[in-house]
């Protein structure tokens, strides 16, 4: 899909908020959208685009579809050829969405970066290990579109890959930075996790533990869709990128810091040195 011409002395992080949120918040309407988007901006302490300007931005990003992002089928590998090793590893993930209710196809572009990831995971797989492959498969696609839509000229994989490599892309995917960082071992996530290491009996681990884990696991993804989260996370990948030296504890104190001056001096606290 080819990208589109970006507006003129619009940041690419804004692009990339504006591109996002329009795809998170489908059923929202473009107007209220866009005030509540004018607003997140303006929190980041960055000049923010008109309403009608964020308008189109949300309406060029919900309607640059793409075939890729259809449902795939088998049909599909006509014109988009995949390894035929990750069949198998495909039609798991779809056997796992149908049982777990999540109705929402596996799309080709899904698909394609499966078959690029399928080699890191055994088959058969178990539950864990398919969320996992979706999540990642799931996560590069998305972050592709957004790419595409902020009107970046390649899809820059760099940072994900690095947490792909050194085994922390689940914390990019599935960790709400914030909930984490005020919350510790008492977060939803970490509570259920924690469960794993309990001396249950063994016929009532597995149920017990999915229920939670997946209880805990939808509570947190709604909480990273929030805009306000949405908001930190840009925060975060700004900081790194003026600080390249900072450890993860400068940018959590940086985070935090952020959080309790609120709207002043938030370009003031620098990383311990």
């Amino acid at each position: 899909m080819a990208a589109r011409k970006s507006s003129p002395n619009i940041k690419p992080t804004i692009r990339k908020l504006v591109a996002e949120s329009a795809l998170r918040y489908k059923e929202k309407p473009r107007a209220a959208l866009a005030v509540e988007l004018k607003d997140t901006i303006e929190k980041m302490g960055e000049a923010s685009p008109k309403e009608d300007t964020l308008m189109r931005m949300i309406s060029a990003a919900r309607n640059n579809t793409s075939k890729l992002d259809e449902p795939w089928h088998l049909g599909t590998l006509e014109s988009n050829s995949l390894q035929s090793g990750a069949i198998p590893y495909i039609f798991a993930i779809q056997r796992w969405k149908e049982r777990t209710g999540r109705h929402d196809p596996l799309s080709t572009r899904e698909a394609i970066w499966v078959a690029r990831f399928f080699g890191l995971y055994p088959y058969p797989m178990d539950d864990e290990q398919t969320l996992d492959l979706y999540r990642v498969s799931h996560y590069y696609a998305v972050q592709e579109i957004v790419s595409n839509l902020s009107g970046m000229p390649n899809f820059d994989t760099t940072k994900i890959d690095a947490a792909l490599r050194h085994g922390e892309i689940m914390k990019l995917i599935e960790v709400d930075i914030l909930s984490i960082m005020e919350q510790g071992d008492s977060s939803p996530m970490m509570r259920a996790r924690s469960e794993m290491d309990k001396a249950l009996p063994e016929n009532e681990r597995d149920e017990i533990i999915q229920s939670r884990y997946q209880k805990a696991e939808e509570e947190l993804l709604k909480e990273l869709s929030k805009p306000e989260s949405i908001e930190m996370m840009f925060k975060a990948e700004e900081y790194k990128t003026d600080h390249p030296e900072a450890t993860k504890d400068d940018i959590f104190n940086y985070l935090r810091k952020l959080r309790e001056d609120g709207d002043n001096n938030e370009g003031s606290y620098k990383a311990t040195e």
